[in-house]
């Protein structure tokens, strides 16, 4: 499904940053970002097809979800364990709400056009709107796991002014209006925890609203500017911006400067709201910058002082427990912990000790076990492995 041009889902970047509409529309999408993007879509169909289940039961169904497992959803993308158990923990935060209506009152997936610009229109989640208690509930499911509040969240918003759009709502029935925004991250492992809740008056949004509008019409025009800050980790054009160059340079430049006299309450909160900031965006800046090291270097380029490797998780048996059993008896060491098997390091660490050297234990399990990559990372070159790097075969990592 294609976006629209000014999306609810990157207006947390362009309402700070204009010119990230169009530098984003000029740069090609990077293999991270499509895979986390296929992930969400995937993880939201599922979430979809409960939402339905529900609807059409008049209460709440989570039927589906034993079937779901290992279903390839419309994007190609097997469904996981994590997709269902965030689903499940979706579906009965909903239900807290609707569970009452039966959820009657619920809108699933359904597209709706702000009044913020004719370029801004976009598809909540889920919403369900009180029109005779004057309260709308607007539900957004995230399956990443960076931190994403409810309170003051653009895309929330946006979604808000669609949805009265949808409704017809009168200026008079806005200003009754209680809204609750939820946001809920399955995956999201911080204090807050992994569902949030703003519960903010209608009329109390007309400021937030402005303010979009205004960075809407300056995202359109011939000369948008681009503005560096926190918001430039979601930008994916943020590797080829000019003001998230300069704003990390500033921040390097300026990183040794003495600290004249003793500072006041005030001045320290400045300067360490400025130090944050400025060690955002130099981290911000980096991660873009590896990104595009390691799809450079994948393209067979070599870049000087970079290279790439492939990390690999802790090993994990590729064998069912019988095999593994199996294994064991034949070396006379017990490698069962019931109910399951000892880690691939501890049958290591058993079979040495009944009397075999490490090359003869290495060979028992070769072929047992299996060291899942964690992906490529991107590393700084040492000593003469800078040197070298340009006598390696193309594309070759490190």
């Amino acid at each position: 499904m294609s976006h629209a041009l000014l999306a609810p889902s990157s207006a947390a970047v362009w309402s700070k940053c204009p010119g990230s509409v169009l530098l984003s529309s000029l740069v090609p999408e990077t293999d991270k970002w499509r895979k986390e993007s296929e992930e969400g879509t995937a993880a939201h169909w599922v979430c979809e097809m409960v939402l339905h289940d529900c609807a059409e039961a008049g209460q709440m169904d989570l039927s589906r979800l034993d079937d779901l497992l290992g279903a390839t959803a419309p994007n190609g993308v097997v469904v996981t364990d994590d997709m269902l158990r965030g689903a499940k923990l979706y579906v009965e935060e909903i239900n807290t709400v609707c569970g009452r209506s039966g959820f009657q009152t619920l809108a699933i997936e359904e597209k709706v056009q702000t009044s913020i610009h004719p370029e801004c229109s976009g598809t909540p989640d889920a919403d369900a709107m009180d029109i005779a208690g004057l309260t709308l509930h607007v539900w957004d499911y995230k399956f990443g796991h960076g931190d994403v509040p409810a309170y003051e969240n653009q895309q929330l918003i946006c979604y808000y002014d669609g949805i009265c759009e949808k409704y017809g709502l009168s200026d008079m029935s806005e200003q009754l209006l209680n809204v609750h925004f939820h946001v809920v991250q399955p995956r999201c492992f911080t204090a807050n925890g992994p569902v949030k809740e703003w519960i903010v008056e209608a009329v109390a949004l007309r400021g937030h609203l402005n303010i979009l509008r205004s960075a809407a019409t300056k995202a359109v025009s011939e000369n948008p500017e681009t503005v560096s800050g926190n918001h430039c980790r979601n930008c994916p054009a943020r590797h080829e911006c000019k003001s998230a160059r300069l704003a990390a340079l500033d921040a390097i430049e300026y990183r040794n400067a003495a600290t004249p006299e003793p500072l006041s309450d005030e001045a320290i909160a400045y300067e360490t709201l400025a130090l944050e900031n400025a060690e955002a965006a130099l981290k911000y800046r980096r991660e873009s910058l590896h990104d595009e090291i390691s799809s450079r270097v994948a393209a067979g380029k070599n870049i000087p002082h970079f290279g790439t490797v492939t990390g690999k998780g802790q090993s994990k048996w590729a064998v069912d427990v019988a095999t593994l059993q199996m294994i064991g008896e034949g070396s006379e060491v017990n490698l069962i912990k019931d109910p399951e098997g000892v880690t691939p390091a501890e049958a290591r660490r058993r079979l040495m000790s009944s009397g075999l050297k490490g090359k003869e234990a290495d060979s028992t399990l070769e072929g047992l076990t299996t060291r899942p990559s964690t992906g490529v990372k991107v590393v700084r070159l040492k000593g003469t492995d800078a040197t070298q790097i340009f006598s390696k075969p193309i594309g070759a990592s490190v």
